[in-house]
């Protein structure tokens, strides 16, 4: 394998945290001597070129989510699962020509569904397997267990930005369930030293 890869990284639409973790990620790689490139939306793509001014970004919007003044956020994110499920598919085929494109060793999905590849290596970075539901319906969680962990295993590595143990951030997110056999706690991610 090649020591200087093309690494393409796409984080999720759903506000700044999931662009923000990529920032470290970003520069750490580059620092190596990889290239790196970010696909991303209009708005994203704002923050990321101010941010790391040296790395290419590219036009690759994702899945936003849509909120509801009424409704609970958990049913609106039910309500949406056709639009997930379509945004999944056509980003996953839209891949293949990025990929194609761009000469791309490895894609990096920051909670993005459709973006893996057999042709690359490729790993999916999550703070969150169990999805998690109010008290009155957590017994439908393992339900989204389940698919969650259908989709993480696509990729080659889920990396779970954070600690295994008692001591951890994300809590019954990510801790108390089996997880995927490819998912690997890979300590806190964070800008800050």
């Amino acid at each position: 394998m090649r020591t200087n890869l093309n690494i393409l990284i796409c984080p999720l639409e759903w506000g700044r945290g999931h662009s923000a973790r990529m920032i470290p990620l970003a520069l750490s790689l580059t620092d190596m001597g990889h290239t790196v490139i970010i696909g991303t939306g209009k708005e994203n793509r704002v923050f990321f070129q101010t941010e790391t001014p040296d790395i290419r970004c590219i036009d690759f919007p994702g899945f936003k989510p849509r909120y509801s003044a009424i409704l609970p956020q958990y049913l609106m994110i039910l309500a949406g699962i056709p639009r997930l499920l379509y945004n999944m598919f056509a980003e996953h085929y839209r891949l293949k020509k990025i990929i194609g494109d761009n000469n791309i060793d490895m894609v990096i999905s920051d909670n993005r569904f459709g973006l893996w590849n057999r042709k690359v290596k490729t790993v999916y970075v999550t703070h969150q397997i169990r999805i998690p539901f109010p008290k009155a319906f957590r017994f439908l969680e393992f339900t989204g267990i389940f698919l969650h962990s259908l989709v993480i295993r696509r990729y080659d590595y889920c990396l779970i930005p954070d600690l295994p143990g008692e001591l951890n951030l994300t809590g019954r997110l990510t801790h108390g369930m089996k997880l995927p056999a490819n998912a690997i706690f890979a300590g806190i991610l964070s800008r800050f030293p």
